[in-house]
């Protein structure tokens, strides 16, 4: 999306002619495939380990961490691999933004009309904030230390103590 945005504001007239349908569907093939093979990577990992003591993920769903807890064999391989990958891929994604943006914002500082300048960058906002919020709740979710991770933290106990 930041390659989208960046060629709709950037080369507008050129456009249809950048973004063609296969241009897209490589885009999607490449991001999926890449997906695809971090998810098997972590699987293959996860399925090396040994779970004799607890069965039960306090958790909400079952990831990684939650699973590292109740694994009775070494994690530090596995949580080597979440850490390497989870930070080449979120910083190779918010770099990917952050070189679209710098592109976008010269193109848009060289428009002379204001109500332009408005339109190009209200189209980028909604699709920041949207980025913003991803990869704000990957960051806080899955790169803190081990030592200040809990699986009780954020979640509701007993809701009927509530009432």
């Amino acid at each position: 999306m930041a390659y989208d945005q960046c060629v709709a504001i950037c080369k507008p007239l050129l456009y249809p002619a950048i973004m063609t349908k296969a241009v897209c569907w490589r885009l999607v093939k490449g991001l999926y495939s890449l997906a695809f093979l971090n998810s098997l990577l972590h699987t293959s990992g996860l399925l090396k380990l040994s779970f004799c003591s607890s069965n039960v993920v306090n958790h909400f769903f079952c990831d990684n961490s939650p699973l590292f807890q109740i694994s009775s064999s070494s994690t530090a391989l596995n949580e080597l691999l979440v850490i390497i990958f989870g930070n080449l891929f979120v910083m190779s994604s918010i770099i990917t933004v952050l070189i679209s943006y710098v592109f976008i914002i010269l193109t848009v500082v060289r428009i002379c009309s204001k109500e332009r300048k408005y339109k190009a960058f209200s189209t980028c906002t909604s699709y920041l904030m949207a980025v913003f919020l991803f990869h704000g709740t990957i960051v806080f979710m899955y790169f803190q230390p081990a030592n200040n991770f809990s699986l009780d933290k954020d979640k509701l106990h007993h809701c009927s103590t509530l009432w």
